[in-house]
């Protein structure tokens, strides 16, 4: 893994918004299949 003084921050900044964009989707896949589960059960 390459040492982050040696990544552009540029780059390093693109990397963080694709790490967070990743998180809301995951968060967001996780919350539909939640509801999901809830109307099956109801």
């Amino acid at each position: 893994m390459p040492d982050l003084k040696e990544v552009p921050t540029e780059e390093r900044r693109v990397n963080d918004i694709k790490a967070d964009i990743l998180d809301t989707i995951i968060q967001r896949d996780q919350m539909q299949q939640q509801i999901q589960q809830r109307q099956r059960v109801n």
